[in-house]
């Protein structure tokens, strides 16, 4: 028999009204957990827990011939495999789908008939899902996390006895020096930089060959006042960067040399952090400017550095939000190393915490087309990989702590406290999460909701905050939406149309192979007698039934 997991109490149910492009109204006002499937009302939920009992038979006795489902099966493990889920509407085809499955011959299976809705698509994400930016970020993290073997840390209590003069002022020239190598620590250039601002928080330089009328605004304070603004709310929200050098401020540099190493790797990188620059230069560590800083590219529409930028996808989705997302990653490695004593957080779960400050400091315009590549390949798109993010995983990492963060009773202090520790990855979720459901504290149970949401959000089947995001919001500092939609234009300047989940039609027999921390959903529109499911040992097996008409 199916494990039943409680998810709320009765409720009006109430009409299903789907607008594409808006958010839906409509559904019930709480998704309830149903004994069995013909006890369901659109918008309920019925839970089969096949983790030990690998084999579960789910009856669909006495359910309406008009309804349809919504079917999530997958692994909620955040470590090792995945799992491999067999589906089918009665146990002598099961048998025969494992016994091909185990064979290697599945597809070919006469018990398996082939359904173009059955195979996920990856859009244009490439072969790998992994772009110039993704290759750099995985071997800068990768680099520092040796940076306390090689090199003296900034930090303990005292500035480094910098070898690089910092007493210019505004108008006037430095150098800096900057990567030359998406592989390599001891490669760099020397680039030659004027302050054009000074505020209370950053510090902007620009590239001398690049003119202030080719940065975005006629008046560069405009920028400056932009990057401060963010560096204020930022540090405010999740704390202090570390301040080697003792000024106090965070350099913005902004310079063609980033355009450059975005070419090397055959795409565009838009920015950088990298923590050797909190650490001594010497020998070891050739590279540091011993400072706070975030490097970025700039503007560059004939394409002369690299690819072609066009001043509007620079200036209005590429420079402000890559600033906060590498202001976050200055604080975070300040935070958990510097200050906590522990190591740098997660790779993923650190991208995800910079794309998440995308968002919340109002210029989150790129994750939208980044988790519509998620929303079109879920089964293979793990929330915890054990190997650096790419596109698609970020867009997951995103999604995830958004929802949690609108789950939370106090987002505010959730994200903070994911921040100013010295736990990493799953365990610092929870820790930081801290909540006091006993249904709702692990990080099994935060995935399993918010697979449901993944599938809901949108569809006017059910309004229980509890399975849906919240509706998006203006930021009120940038105008900006604020949050996630997932069946909707989302207005992000680049055309993206979300249309929701990729959605695998149920035909009678499956076999998913689902990464890790990942689900597959499958919508039924026929109602079958029985769907008899069965995974794999120890791959932490869930599925979840959702009515949604």
């Amino acid at each position: 028999m199916a494990m039943m997991v409680a998810c709320g109490s009765s409720s009006q149910l109430s009409s299903n009204v789907s607008v594409k492009g808006e958010r839906a109204s409509g559904g019930t006002g709480v998704s309830n957990a149903a004994a069995s499937p013909a006890a369901m009302n659109v918008g309920d939920l019925y839970t089969v827990d096949f983790s030990k009992n690998l084999t579960q038979s789910i009856s669909f006795d006495g359910v309406d011939s008009n309804a349809s489902f919504i079917f999530i099966v997958g692994s909620s493990s955040s470590m090792g495999n995945g799992t491999s889920v067999r589906l089918a509407n009665n146990i002598d085809l099961l048998g025969d789908v494992v016994t091909k499955h185990i064979a290697g011959d599945a597809e070919d299976s006469p018990a398996l008939s082939v359904n173009a809705d059955e195979e996920e698509t990856s859009q244009d994400q490439g072969d790998s899902g992994y772009g110039a930016r993704e290759v750099f970020d995985a071997w800068l993290r990768m680099a520092e996390a040796d940076l306390h073997e090689i090199a003296e840390p900034a930090f303990k209590g005292q500035m480094i006895q910098s070898s690089v003069t910092k007493s210019i002022g505004e108008g006037e020239v430095e150098t800096f020096r900057i990567l030359s190598s998406l592989t390599s620590s001891s490669s760099y250039t020397t680039v030659d930089a004027r302050l054009r601002c000074r505020g209370d928080f950053v510090d902007v330089y620009v590239d001398v060959r690049k003119d202030d009328d080719e940065i975005c605004f006629d008046d560069i304070t405009v920028l400056c006042d932009m990057y401060d603004s963010v560096a204020e709310r930022e540090q405010a929200l999740i704390g202090d960067p570390s301040d080697v050098d003792g000024d106090g401020r965070v350099t913005a540099l902004l310079t063609p040399q980033i355009n450059k190493l975005g070419s090397l790797g055959g795409g565009i990188i838009t920015g950088y952090f990298y923590a050797a620059d909190l650490y001594g230069r010497g020998g070891s560590n050739p590279v540091s400017n011993e400072r706070e800083i975030v490097y970025m590219l700039v503007p560059d529409p004939s394409g002369q550095y690299g690819t072609s930028i066009s001043e509007a996808a620079a200036c209005e989705n590429f420079l402000p939000a890559v600033f906060p997302h590498e202001l976050q990653h200055a604080i975070s490695y300040n935070q958990h190393v510097f200050i906590h004593g522990g190591l740098a957080e997660e790779d993923w779960l650190n991208e995800g915490m910079s794309h998440w400050m995308e968002t919340r400091m109002g210029f989150g315009m790129e994750n939208y087309s980044r988790y519509d590549l998620t929303l079109s390949s879920p089964s293979t798109t793990s929330l915890v990989p054990s190997h650096s993010p790419d596109l698609l995983e970020r867009g997951a990492s995103f999604l995830f702590l958004q929802f949690l963060s609108e789950q939370s009773s106090d987002a505010d202090g959730f994200i903070r406290r994911l921040v100013q520790t010295e736990s990493r990855g799953v365990k610092n979720l929870e820790e930081a999460f801290a909540g006091s459901a006993d249904d709702f504290d692990q990080f099994s149970e935060f995935f399993g909701r918010w697979t449901v949401a993944i599938a809901a959000t949108d569809r006017g089947v059910t309004q229980d905050p509890r399975f849906v995001y919240k509706e998006r919001k203006r930021n009120e500092f940038t105008g900006a939406w604020e949050g996630v939609c997932l069946i909707c234009n989302p207005d992000d300047g680049r055309g993206t149309i979300l249309n929701g989940v990729h959605l695998s039609t149920y035909y009678g027999n499956h076999v998913a192979n689902i990464q890790p921390s990942a689900a597959k959903y499958y919508r039924i529109d026929t109602v079958p007698q029985d769907i008899i499911v069965k995974g794999t040992e120890g791959g932490s097996n869930f599925g979840i039934l959702m009515r949604i008409e």
